[in-house]
């Protein structure tokens, strides 16, 4: 789903995990520019959306944050 909608590359694994972006509806703004993502943490903005720390945070990406659903 994210991979149609935003046109990004998300391998086949990974899909299921991201697509629970859009279907559960973390609210978020960010503005996409010249093919840079930019919030209020990213200023200088960033290549793609999952680079954003919301996202990041979202997915349990971070370092130190486990995977939503895990202990």
């Amino acid at each position: 789903m994210l991979a149609r909608l935003f046109a990004v590359d998300i391998p086949e694994p990974d899909r299921e995990r991201h697509d629970a972006i859009v279907v559960n509806e973390p609210n978020h703004c960010w503005i996409l520019y010249r093919g840079r993502h930019f919030d209020c943490e990213h200023p200088g903005g960033v290549d793609s959306l999952f680079d954003l720390n919301f996202f990041r945070r979202w997915l349990g990406l971070l370092e130190g944050e486990q995977a939503q659903g895990t202990c």
